[in-house]
């Protein structure tokens, strides 16, 4: 039973980063139809309001937006090497 749920846990998860991953390419590039499909595949509730969308996201998603912040807040450019560097004040592992 407990592998089953770590089973299903992981196609979720695997399933939201794909959805991720290719969603804003195909935003860019897709149908009214497909950009339809893409909000609704987020989360629900949808509105609209000075023209931009809002949703209640769905918890891989919502996961997954945290996870971006983090991400951005704690990396740096490195105006040497033109790369991306952490920030040493922070550890985007959580460590401290």
């Amino acid at each position: 039973m407990q592998g089953e749920l770590h089973a299903n846990w992981a196609d979720q998860v695997q399933r939201a980063f794909n959805f991720s991953v290719r969603a804003r390419e195909k935003f860019k590039k897709g149908s009214k139809a497909e950009k339809r499909r893409i909000y609704f595949g987020l989360g629900s509730n949808l509105t609209i309001k000075d023209r931009k969308v809002y949703c209640d996201l769905l918890k891989p998603f919502i996961k997954i937006a945290e996870g971006y912040k983090k991400l951005v807040n704690e990396t740096v450019m490195d105006l040497t090497t033109n790369q991306p560097q952490y920030n040493p004040q922070s550890d985007t592992l959580g460590r401290q």
